[in-house]
C-alpha cells in the first residue's frame, strides 16, 4: 500500500461524501464496481489519469483537486517508480496545480 495511493483515497472519500454520494453512486457514475472503489479509498488500489478525470467530472471538480498535498507530492511522484512518460503528465499536473494557487 503506497503512501500516495492512502493520501488520495482518504481526499477522495472525503470529497464524495463532501458531495453526498455513496461509494456505489459514484462507482456508477464512473464505470468501477463499489468494491473497486473501496479498494482505491482505502488506498489499497491506485487509480489511472483516465480514472481520475472521470471522478473529478463525476464530482464537478477540477482533476487538480484530486491531488493530495500537492507541495509534498512532487518528490513522492520523483520516489515511485513508474514509467517516464505517466511521471512527465504526473509533474506537468503538479506544476499546474502550483501555477494556480499562485496566481489566487
Amino acid at each position: 500500500m503506497s503512501e500516495v495511493n492512502v493520501a488520495f483515497g482518504a481526499l477522495l472519500s472525503r470529497l464524495r461524501k463532501n458531495a453526498q454520494l455513496t461509494q456505489e453512486e459514484l462507482a456508477g457514475k464512473i464505470s468501477l464496481s463499489r468494491s473497486a472503489l473501496a479498494n482505491i479509498e482505502r488506498g489499497n488500489q491506485g487509480v489511472t489519469l483516465v480514472l481520475i478525470f472521470a471522478m473529478a467530472k463525476a464530482l464537478n471538480l477540477s482533476p487538480v483537486d484530486l491531488i493530495p498535498a500537492i507541495e509534498s507530492l512532487e518528490e513522492k511522484v520523483k520516489s515511485v517508480v513508474i514509467n517516464e512518460r505517466d511521471q512527465e503528465i504526473l509533474m506537468g499536473l503538479v506544476s499546474a496545480e502550483a501555477s494556480i494557487k499562485g496566481d489566487e
